[in-house]
């Protein structure tokens, strides 16, 4: 979470360990010190960082974002979305949201988001909420882990 996390989710798991590793017993305590587990992440920018943290608010306020997308190919579209989550596939993060413009759900990477700005709030509708995503992910043969 410290490498590939936005800034307050670092900080949250930084003060996690240090409250943790404050109770354990002293013997577990140096066994924790040796292991060697690294996690580098170079495509993890500061931009990336607050886009995380900016869409978290925004998921959980229901504002409306406005993006400046570039697809694989470069092509630029401009999007207004409903935010309904974050995931992370190992490299990259995406954004699960509501298209407005294809009126479907889409994910986007964030990587891939040139400009993104918060607009008005949004009141969940049956059909366009997280879990109706998570339910046509099912029909489709996806299953959550």
């Amino acid at each position: 979470v410290r490498a590939w996390g936005g800034a307050s989710m670092a900080k949250a798991a930084e003060e996690a360990l240090i409250k943790i590793a404050a109770v354990l017993p002293e013997a577990i305590s140096r066994q924790t010190e040796r292991i060697e587990i690294h996690s580098i992440a170079p495509g993890m920018t500061e931009a990336v960082r607050e886009r995380i943290d900016a869409i978290e608010r925004a998921t959980e306020m229901r504002l409306r974002l406005a993006l400046d997308y570039a697809d694989a190919e470069g092509a630029r579209t401009e999007r207004v979305v409903r935010p309904l989550g974050l995931w992370f596939w190992g490299r990259v993060w995406t954004l699960v949201a509501w298209c407005e413009l294809r009126e479907d759900f889409r994910m986007f990477r964030l990587d891939r988001i040139a400009a993104m700005t918060q607009g008005e709030r949004f009141r969940q509708e049956p059909g366009r909420m997280l879990q109706d995503f998570y339910r046509m992910m099912e029909e489709r043969g996806y299953r959550q882990p």
